[in-house]
């Protein structure tokens, strides 16, 4: 399966934004196998952070002045956050670039296989909790919702949540997601997918 995704996205073109006053960032999607069951590594947000404490997020950060690249950022804050070294991390795509609201970010997601078990090592100031979660959940239209909210910008946007036991995925990461199980899986759950140019996420 790992082959198959690197296929469907190593060609595909990547939305982009040019240079602006966005904050660049980015986060890396995991995958790893549990019981020879895929699943994607998430991390829980501690209270501690500075932005959207408590959430369900990607591995993943703003860009450093010694990053050499975007991909660099997201390999380097998966080390600080979950102890996972780039050389364990064979990157095999990336997907479209996402613009948050609240925060100003442009966020630029890379997909990652990993391998399982590992050591991870966990940052207590970062990361409360890892979650790992079997992209069959995932898949199950039951464990998905598109809600619509009103933004302090005046704009409609249409966000994704994610449900598996007690957590909730939802904002850049649901929207993330979201596109990695309709070009890998031709996720379609009931609700269909508005394609709005202002489906930004707070």
């Amino acid at each position: 399966m790992i082959k198959k995704i690197e296929s469907i996205l190593k060609d595909r073109p990547n939305k982009s934004y040019p240079p602006s006053d966005l904050v660049p960032a980015a986060v890396l999607i995991p995958l790893l196998y549990i019981d020879d069951a895929l699943h994607i590594l998430f991390t829980k947000r501690s209270q501690q952070v500075e932005h959207h404490k408590g959430e369900i997020s990607f591995p993943g950060g703003t860009l450093d002045d010694t990053d050499s690249s975007l991909l660099g950022c997201a390999l380097r804050e998966c080390h600080e956050e979950i102890g996972l070294l780039s050389e364990d991390t064979q990157v095999i795509g990336r997907l479209d670039d996402f613009r948050t609201v609240v925060t100003h970010f442009v966020v630029t997601p890379f997909v990652g296989h990993i391998p399982h078990p590992y050591p991870f090592q966990v940052s207590a100031y970062e990361i409360d909790e890892l979650i790992f979660i079997p992209i069959s959940s995932l898949l199950d239209p039951s464990n998905y919702a598109r809600k619509d909210k009103m933004g302090a910008d005046g704009h409609l946007y249409h966000l994704d949540y994610f449900y598996y036991q007690e957590h909730t995925i939802w904002g850049a990461t649901g929207f993330i997601l979201k596109q990695f199980l309709e070009l890998v899986y031709q996720f379609s759950p009931e609700q269909p997918t508005l394609h709005n140019p202002h489906r930004l996420i707070d």
